[in-house]
């Protein structure tokens, strides 16, 4: 479904083959090696890596070792897994896979794909997260996507290894530079520009609903709520907010369902369960665990899938 290109000063990039529709199934796949447990890796997980490695076909062993390694004082294998690998996340314990393929994708602050994993198979499994062209790149996220610029920027150069020069974030770096030449500061403040305002605001909101819920606030609760979806629903925050839609649609349906049997707090908990499955199936598909659950609610209210 995508070729890779060379980037000057990025590597490879991932380009759309062609269009998808968002919620389209771009793939799955199976990993190549996986282990028990998450990096840093101790001496029996390395041997294990190493040997799965030597286990590979030669086609398989030169895209592992075509990989990024941006922890070249480690062991050349496990530097590659660790700059690569997926955490395989609902897995009886914990454990990473090398998914050959889907490693390719970099990082976007407004991505353009949704991966999750399959227990149940071990597959990996990419959708659209909005609408693809054909040529345009393919980019998933590394991290949590509710922080600002600077926040998210060490955060991947903690973890990852590289500054991040995703559109998003040369857009922040215009807006600042435009910034000192209107106002003469050589050292302003911390600067948040809208879109780093909104993300913030996105996860404030989403602690405050739950401090909220502590306290016995439930009306507060459903407001901030409420206030948090049309957060996240801005035209401006499409492509970082999706990921984030399905979570706050079943915090309000569950608020809603809290707070008694008046209809309209049932038609609210009906509206926003079906929501919330819409994003679950959109993102993760019909099969994932998150879908599954989402229908289970709408059935308790009286929806059918």
């Amino acid at each position: 479904p995508w070729r890779l290109e060379p980037r000057e000063g990025r590597g490879f990039v991932a380009i759309a083959s062609r269009s998808f529709s968002a919620g389209d199934l771009i793939c799955t796949e199976l990993p190549a090696t996986w282990c028990y447990g998450w990096h840093p890796f101790n001496a029996s997980q390395i041997d294990s890596i190493r040997s799965q490695v030597d286990q590979l076909s030669a086609e398989q062993k030169e895209a592992f070792f075509d990989m990024a390694n941006v922890f070249p004082e480690a062991d050349r294998c496990a530097g590659i897994y660790m700059t690569n690998s997926f955490d395989m996340v609902g897995s009886e314990e914990p454990a990473c896979g090398m998914y050959l393929a889907i490693a390719r994708l970099n990082h976007s602050c407004t991505p353009n794909v949704q991966q999750t994993h399959r227990p149940d198979t071990k597959e990996e499994v990419l959708y659209a997260s909005r609408n693809i062209e054909a040529g345009e790149e393919l980019n998933d996220c590394y991290i949590e996507l509710r922080q600002d610029t600077e926040t998210r920027r060490r955060e991947l150069q903690e973890y990852y290894r590289f500054h991040c020069l995703c559109s998003t974030c040369t857009t922040y770096d215009k807006e600042i530079a435009n910034r000192h030449l209107t106002t003469c500061v050589t050292q302003p403040p911390r600067f948040l520009n809208e879109d780093d305002s909104f993300r913030c605001k996105a996860k404030h909101l989403e602690g405050y609903v739950m401090t909220l819920i502590e306290e016995g606030e439930i009306d507060m609760a459903l407001d901030c709520a409420l206030d948090l979806i049309r957060c996240l629903k801005r035209k401006s925050s499409v492509g970082w907010s999706e990921r984030y839609m399905a979570e706050a649609h079943i915090a309000v349906f569950h608020i809603a369902r809290s707070l008694g049997d008046d209809y309209s707090y049932k038609d609210l908990a009906q509206a926003h369960i079906k929501d919330a499955h819409r994003w679950n199936v959109r993102l993760l598909g019909r099969d994932s665990a998150e879908a599954k659950l989402t229908a289970a609610y709408a059935q308790q209210v009286g929806l059918h899938d």
